[in-house]
């Protein structure tokens, strides 16, 4: 068996194990999540630097006053980390 059989049949083995964990239900709600909340954080990113570009004195104080306890700023870093994770998971997720 060549190389590249063999790296098929390992992929192929891989795809078959992460399909008897994930039924094809599991695999879509997984898929809708990840892109919802990849598409969410990236516009709360996006948002942050919005705010960076136009008001960056604003970038240190709180974000909301229901919460005192995260800053613009932090927001902003948290939503690219997220953001990067989600698509991440999206990817790996959805079918090619």
């Amino acid at each position: 068996m060549s190389k590249m059989q063999e790296a098929s049949l390992s992929r192929l083995k891989i795809k078959l194990k992460i399909n008897k964990i994930f039924n094809m239900d599991t695999k879509k709600i997984i898929k809708a999540a990840s892109f919802t909340i990849f598409i969410y954080s990236l516009l709360g990113g996006l948002y942050i630097l919005a705010v960076a570009l136009v008001h960056p004195q604003t970038l240190s104080i709180q974000l909301s006053h229901l919460t005192p306890w995260i800053r613009e700023d932090t927001f902003g870093i948290i939503s690219w980390i997220v953001s990067f994770f989600s698509f991440l998971i999206w990817n790996l997720v959805r079918e090619k």
